[in-house]
């Protein structure tokens, strides 16, 4: 068996695996800022007024603890919205790296029917994708 490159996909299928991963990572982007600009009015009003509320009960001076606590609240909506805005987009930027995946399986599976050994993925690189180099239909390449 002679080891071959798999033939690369086509330039369409390329273009639109390209478009489809950039449109996912717009989407990401704006799924982060929209959670941060949500987060960190919510959690700067959460914190002050949880601060404010101890610092009342303790019967200090409430100016510089108030200003901390907003402070954190702004770190924790800094925090969260971007935590939220990803776990948001996860599952889009997955569904990109499949169908990806799925391609170049196919390539592997139509080099493997001809004879050919896989020795690289042209369209994506295996490492990119998750998967280890040198995969054919049946199992690893020697």
């Amino acid at each position: 068996m002679a080891d071959v490159e798999v033939p690369a996909t086509s330039e369409q299928e390329l273009d639109a695996l390209d478009r489809a991963e950039e449109e996912a990572e717009h989407h990401l982007a704006r799924r982060v800022i929209l959670g941060m600009v949500i987060a960190i009015p919510v959690f700067t009003v959460l914190f002050g007024a949880l601060v404010g509320l101890s610092v009342h009960s303790a019967g200090s001076p409430a100016g510089v603890p108030l200003v901390m606590g907003a402070g954190i609240g702004v770190l924790a909506g800094i925090f969260f919205g971007t935590w939220g805005g990803i776990v948001a987009s996860v599952h889009e930027v997955e569904d990109i790296e499949h169908d990806a995946r799925v391609s170049w399986a196919e390539d592997a599976r139509t080099a493997a029917r001809h004879g050919a050994a896989v020795t690289s993925s042209p369209s994506h690189e295996p490492e990119e994708l998750g998967a280890s180099a040198g995969v054919v239909a049946d199992g690893p390449v020697e």
